[in-house]
């Protein structure tokens, strides 16, 4: 179901598993603003909380969660670590 209470449509579907890449392609595309990257990667949610509303950023989220996993998992992997291990490394304030 979209915002509005109707069922959600491949056009929604689409828009929100898009924004994840459009928006990290958004941070590495001006390696030397990044004012800039922010500006654009906060565009691609605007156009998706216009389309899809709360359901779409919430796709969007966890669309965005899940491939960070799978990067995650494959870095491990590669350095010997358990995911979760790196991941809280990578999230350390």
């Amino acid at each position: 179901m979209n915002a509005h209470g109707s069922p959600r449509d491949k056009l929604d579907d689409q828009s929100a598993l898009a924004a994840p890449r459009d928006a990290v392609l958004a941070f590495l595309s001006d390696d030397h603003n990044a004012d800039q990257g922010l500006a654009a990667a906060r565009a691609v949610f605007e156009a998706v909380v216009a389309e899809s509303g709360a359901d779409g950023v919430t796709d969007a989220a966890v669309e965005l969660a899940s491939r960070l996993a799978s990067a995650l998992e494959r870095i491990a992997t590669e350095q010997g670590l358990l995911a979760s291990e790196l991941a809280e490394v990578w999230f350390l304030d």
